[in-house]
């Protein structure tokens, strides 16, 4: 997750062919959906946060903990809005009789839906989302109760 390999140059390559496609004119049918290029581009923000603070060689390593913590849910919102979108506005262009459109969602909401879930696999064995290791039922109850323990300390937790 911190080199530029295959799945980035898909990735690139998909987005520059779909921005042209639908901002170039040349499709009449596709210059209607050029506002999706911009909202595709929302995976940005959780990349800012991978940046500053997540990866390797991040530019500031003591936010790693606030950084990790803002990427996991704006990166699970964007991937989900990305493919959500992609897949609602195929099916819309199938019931507005718009076919090209209705294929060329279907690919391209294909591909990135393929690529982020690849990338999330890679991105969150970094900042610790991955499998957790199964636990014993009494190593469970023990952090359970050192949890009320520390809430009840810390006083959030009535009596």
């Amino acid at each position: 997750a911190s080199k530029f390999d295959w799945t980035d140059a898909v990735h690139h390559s998909a987005t520059a062919t779909g921005l042209y496609l639908m901002a170039s004119g040349r499709f009449e049918a596709l210059t209607q959906f050029a506002w999706v290029g911009v909202h595709m581009q929302c995976l940005h923000f959780p990349m800012s946060w991978w940046y500053i603070g997540c990866r390797r060689g991040c530019v500031l390593n003591s936010w790693r903990e606030y950084a990790s913590r803002h990427f996991r849910w704006t990166w699970v919102m964007a991937m989900t809005y990305r493919g959500g979108l992609m897949f609602l506005l195929a099916v819309q262009s199938v019931f507005d009789g718009l076919l090209a459109p209705a294929v060329l969602f279907a690919l391209f909401g294909t591909a990135f839906s393929y690529l982020d879930v690849t990338w999330t696999k890679s991105f969150f064995a970094v900042v610790g989302w991955g499998p957790r290791p199964v636990r014993s039922r009494a190593a469970l109850g023990g952090m359970a109760l050192a949890r009320l323990v520390t809430l009840k300390s810390m006083g959030w937790l009535w009596t």
